[in-house]
């Protein structure tokens, strides 16, 4: 008989503590923008959160739509379009904010106010 057991792992303290600080956490915008019919799409870097502070939280990944100057062909689900995007970590004193897509041309997408929970992780319709 053969007895299989988890190995012990060990992290460095450091890197530990780093790993868990503020910096590294991060906040989830599930996105869905109404197109009655099919769109082409974009996000810009340039996007980012709002907090009610002034403070901007930067974009860290988009997923399911292209990074401008790159186009995603969308064929929208009852009307409307969907992606996520992966910001940093909102500030510990963050309550409210807005997704702000700051581009240098018409059409850039945004949000109402979004009030913060706890899990980070957020449903938004966006216009723009």
């Amino acid at each position: 008989m053969t007895t299989i057991s988890k190995p012990k792992v060990e992290i460095d303290s450091e890197l530990f503590a780093f790993l868990q600080t503020e910096e590294k956490r991060t906040t989830v915008v599930h996105c869905k923008i109404y197109a009655p019919f099919p769109t082409l799409a974009r996000i810009w870097d340039t996007t980012y959160l709002l907090e009610e502070g002034g403070n901007k939280v930067l974009l860290i990944k988009a997923f399911n739509i292209s990074v401008a100057p790159n186009w995603t062909w969308f064929i929208p689900e009852n009307e409307f379009f969907h992606f996520t995007l992966l910001f940093e970590g909102l500030s510990r004193t963050c309550s409210t904010f807005r997704l702000v897509e700051d581009i240098r041309e018409p059409g850039g997408f945004f949000s109402g106010r979004i009030q913060r929970n706890k899990s980070d992780v957020y449903q938004v319709e966006l216009s723009y």
